[in-house]
């Protein structure tokens, strides 16, 4: 007949001892196992919040890069003519001289408002009456963050159009 004493040992048939339950070993392992478990779905979920926010600022630059891109078309004249030229270090024009400049603004806004570091440059070649937009923008997301976008960190994204 077996029964367990006070210790949780149980006496088997010819006075042996066994031990029953776990051992604290057991129990710490299982806690070791779980830890690296749950580190390892922890750095799934913000691997996971990253790349949705990497995957939105991308959809924002096509559709900034729209914008400008209807812009130009609904006012043809004046994008051939150069006046939506503009680089990377140049100022954004007086909102008020023209449609072009007006365009224009808005569009430096836009990047400013939905862009880390974000910058904006249009190229237009009247020859071939193409226009080449061109988004760029910080993509640290840590150690250098937003505020100093080292050169490694710069994504850019160009799209060459017929106007």
């Amino acid at each position: 007949m077996k029964h367990a004493g006070p210790s949780g040992r149980r006496r088997q048939p010819g006075g042996r001892v066994r031990a029953a339950g776990f051992s604290l070993l057991e129990v710490l392992m299982a806690l070791i196992v779980t830890s690296i478990g749950i580190l390892g779905l922890a750095s799934m979920q913000l691997l996971a919040l990253k790349q949705n926010y990497n995957a939105q600022v991308r959809a924002e630059v096509v559709q900034i890069s729209h914008a400008i891109i209807e812009s130009m078309r609904a006012n043809r004249a004046a994008a051939l003519a150069g006046e939506y030229d503009i680089g990377y270090a140049d100022p954004s024009p007086a909102a008020g001289v023209s449609m072009a400049a007006r365009d224009l603004v808005y569009w430096r806004q836009r990047i400013g408002a939905a862009l880390p570091a974000g910058e904006g440059a249009i190229d237009v070649d009247a020859v071939a009456g193409t226009a080449t937009i061109s988004l760029r923008w910080d993509d640290a997301r840590g150690l250098g963050g937003a505020e100093n976008p080292t050169p490694g960190d710069l994504l850019e994204f160009q799209v060459v159009t017929e106007l």
